[in-house]
């Protein structure tokens, strides 16, 4: 139970809850945060610093975890978590459409929904103890070209990534097993994906609209699809399911894709 809550305006009463830290630029850092059992959640950022760098204690209690502190800053560019960090809650930096840079360390094991949609960032390195991909968690991210989801992960919810309209590049962690409804939906530079082995679901849509995608390769049995999976894939009909030998499930179509058997090497 969090035993201590206050906000700027409580300054007066609860000193002790409003944290204060001089940047090297001189600019201040300001946090609203709450204790529970000896830790730290950091509730709101409210200084004026672009370049952001969260210190690992405050009043000698170590940081557990950012929830919905940085929603709508729109002026800060740069954050560092620091190690100890388990959690990034809901909506954290949600339209923080300047931020180009955070550093996650790989104590976080949850990142909620909404956490980073419709920032800046055209890249970003997850933690390796990260446990999934909630939803929306990427969504509308426009300048995101890249992303490697982390082996921990287990599960890709619904709409995670939709319209990162510039993501070219995505590496599947080898643990997913379920990749949620419009998880990819309107990505539509994505080129190819690769299908981890053990993905045994993949939700309607999850890749509608991805009209720059070519290849799909799976490394395991054809897994349990919903609809319209690649619905509004590229529209000549390019578009190929490519499996492994042994492998069971494929017939000459999936998904309404045509299929070929893939020798293991990528082009």
């Amino acid at each position: 139970m969090r035993n201590h809550r206050a906000t700027a305006t409580d300054l007066t009463v609860l000193p002790v809850l409003l944290f204060l830290l001089v940047s090297a630029e001189g600019q201040s850092q300001e946090y609203v945060f709450e204790t529970n059992d000896n830790l730290i959640t950091i509730s709101r950022y409210v200084g004026s610093a672009e370049a952001v760098v969260i210190p690992d204690k405050i009043n000698g209690l170590s940081i557990d975890s950012i929830d919905g502190a940085f929603y709508h800053c729109t002026n800060v560019t740069r954050v560092i978590l620091p190690n100890g960090v388990t959690s990034i809650g809901e909506q954290s930096f949600q339209y923080c459409e300047h931020l180009t840079t955070i550093t996650i360390p790989n104590s976080v094991t949850n990142i909620g929904a909404f956490a980073f949609s419709d920032c800046g960032m055209t890249n970003i390195t997850l933690s390796t103890s990260l446990t999934s991909i909630e939803k929306l968690v990427f969504a509308e991210c426009i300048n995101l070209t890249s992303i490697t989801i982390p082996n921990s992960v287990k599960s890709i919810e619904h709409n995670a990534f939709e319209e990162c309209i510039n993501l070219t590049n995505v590496t599947i962690g080898s643990s997913v097993t379920n990749i949620g409804v419009m998880a990819f939906g309107k990505c539509f530079r994505l080129t190819s994906v690769i299908i981890p082995a053990v993905v045994t679901s993949i939700g309607d849509a999850a890749f509608e609209q991805c009209n720059k995608l070519t290849a799909v390769y799976f490394k395991g049995n054809a897994p349990g699809i919903g609809e319209d999976v690649f619905k509004k894939v590229p529209v000549d009909g390019t578009t190929t399911v490519y499996y492994l030998s042994g492998t069971t499930g494929w017939g000459k179509t999936f998904g309404g894709c045509p299929t070929a058997q893939w020798t293991g090497k990528l082009p």
